[in-house]
């Protein structure tokens, strides 16, 4: 059996362009661009929170809170188990 050789080698991306070039075709965004960009996004977060207690007010319209019947025993477990007495 013979071995094989594989050749290492860099993968060709595009066209290549001299460091000049690559330096000259970045683009800075300029303070009032920035400015406008940030505030979109103000506007997108709050109309995403618009919208999720939009969605929950829809999920839970007519949810009645029941109390649990069992609460006056968990809450005197809770206390035994505080007081470091093992609850009956």
């Amino acid at each position: 059996m013979s071995k094989r050789k594989f050749r290492k080698s860099k993968p060709k991306i595009g066209r290549q362009v001299s460091r000049k070039t690559r330096v000259d075709s970045i683009k800075e965004i300029e303070p009032d661009q920035l400015a406008k960009r940030e505030r979109y996004f103000e506007y997108f977060l709050v109309a995403m929170l618009l919208a999720f207690g939009i969605y929950q007010s829809i999920l839970y319209f007519g949810h009645k809170i029941v109390p649990n019947s069992d609460f006056p025993a968990i809450i005197r477990v809770g206390y035994q188990i505080l007081s470091f007495q093992i609850p009956k």
